[in-house]
C-alpha cells in the first residue's frame, strides 16, 4: 500500500480531474491513508505487535510518511505541489483506518 502511494503521489501525469465532489483529492487522501494504516495494523496485530509498537507502525509512521509525500511533492516533484490540506487528510486518513481496525478487534475480542 505504502509503494502504491508512492508511486501515485509523485507520479508526474497530465492533469486530469476527480468526479465532481466537494473536496475530492481529500477524500482520495483519506481513503489511501486509511487503507495504509489499516493494513499496517493488521499486520501489526497478526504478528503480535500491541501497545506502543501498534501505535507507531500503525499512526506515527504513516503520519511521517505522508508528510515526508508532500515535501517531496513541494519541492521535487513539480508539477505535484504540496499542501497542508492533504497532509491534514492523510492524518484523518491514518486515524479512520487505523481507528476501524482496532474498534473491530475490541468487538470481536469482547464477543470472545
Amino acid at each position: 500500500m505504502a509503494a502504491i502511494i508512492l508511486y501515485a503521489s509523485l507520479l508526474r501525469v497530465p492533469h486530469f480531474t476527480l468526479p465532481p465532489v466537494d473536496y475530492g483529492d481529500k477524500w482520495v487522501h483519506l481513503l489511501a491513508y486509511a487503507l495504509l494504516s489499516f493494513t499496517a495494523c493488521w499486520e501489526g496485530k497478526q504478528s503480535g505487535l500491541c501497545g506502543w509498537r501498534i501505535i507507531l507502525i500503525a499512526i506515527g509512521i504513516p503520519i511521517i510518511y505522508g508528510g515526508i509525500i508532500e515535501v517531496l511533492q513541494a519541492y521535487w516533484f513539480y508539477p505535484r505541489t504540496g499542501s497542508w490540506l492533504d497532509w491534514i487528510a492523510d492524518c484523518a486518513g491514518v486515524l479512520v483506518g487505523s481507528g476501524i481496525l482496532l474498534a473491530y478487534h475490541t468487538i470481536r475480542k469482547n464477543k470472545a
